[in-house]
C-alpha cells in the first residue's frame, strides 16, 4: 500500500524481546502540531515512563523492552526516531513463570464514537502463571494491565499529546481525504479470556 499521510500523527512501535522472540505493539499518538524530533523524545521517555511506573512489575523476567520506534507520519519523508533499550533496567520483575508467548490479553482502546473504526486494540505483551486461572486472566492483573496501558494515555495527555486511534479504512475502502483520528478516552478488558498471538510463538516471525 503507497503511503498515505496523518498530519500531526506519530506511530510508535513498542518492540521487546520474550524468551529472546520480537514482540511489539503499535500505537498511535496525535501531537496537534507537525511533529518535530523533540516531540518524538518526549513521547519516548512518556513510554519509558509507563515502562518504569507499571509495565515492569507485571511483566516475566523473560520479558526485555529492547527500544522504542518512533515515526513522524506528517509526510512519507519525515522524521524519525530509534531509542535503544534493554538490560537490567528494561527487563520484567514478576517472579512467577511466564506462560507461552502465544498467550495474550486483549486490551480495548474505546473512543466516544460508535463503530469498529473508531476502536482500537492492543495485545498484551507477556503472561505470567499466577495472572491466569485456566483459561481466564484473574481480575485483579487484568486490572493491573488496563492501568498499565491507561498509564500510556496518562503520559500523552500530560505532554499536550493525545493517544489516538487512527483509521485509514471504512467499509473495506481506503478514506475519501485521508485517515480520520479518534481520541482515545477509555481502556477496557472487555474479555479475560486468554487470546493468542501466533506469530509470538518461537520460530513464527519477526
Amino acid at each position: 500500500m503507497a503511503f498515505v499521510p496523518a498530519p500531526n500523527v506519530v506511530l510508535v512501535e513498542l518492540r521487546a524481546l520474550l524468551s529472546g522472540e520480537h514482540v511489539e505493539n503499535r500505537i498511535h499518538v496525535n501531537c496537534l502540531h507537525e511533529p518535530t524530533s523533540a516531540d518524538l523524545v518526549d513521547i519516548a521517555t512518556g513510554i519509558t515512563n509507563a515502562y518504569t511506573s507499571d509495565w515492569l512489575s507485571l511483566m516475566p523476567t523473560t520479558w526485555v523492552a529492547n527500544e522504542i520506534f518512533l515515526r513522524s507520519l506528517h509526510e512519507e519523508n519525515a522524521i524519525q526516531l530509534t531509542v535503544p533499550l534493554g538490560g537490567a533496567p528494561w527487563t520484567g520483575t514478576h517472579a512467577s513463570p511466564q506462560l507461552p508467548n502465544n498467550c495474550t490479553l486483549c486490551v480495548s482502546l474505546r473512543s466516544s464514537f460508535a463503530g469498529r473504526s473508531a476502536r482500537g486494540r492492543l495485545y498484551w505483551q507477556a503472561l505470567c502463571e499466577d495472572q491466569v486461572d485456566q483459561n481466564t486472566v484473574v481480575t485483579t492483573p487484568a486490572g493491573l494491565i488496563t492501568d498499565a496501558v491507561r498509564a500510556i494515555d496518562v503520559e500523552m495527555t500530560a505532554l499536550g499529546f493525545d493517544f489516538c486511534i487512527v483509521s485509514y479504512i471504512n467499509n473495506g475502502v481506503p478514506r475519501v481525504g485521508g485517515p480520520v483520528y479518534f481520541s482515545i478516552n477509555s481502556v477496557i478488558i472487555v474479555d479475560p479470556i486468554v487470546d493468542s498471538q501466533r506469530r509470538r510463538l518461537p520460530g513464527r516471525g519477526n
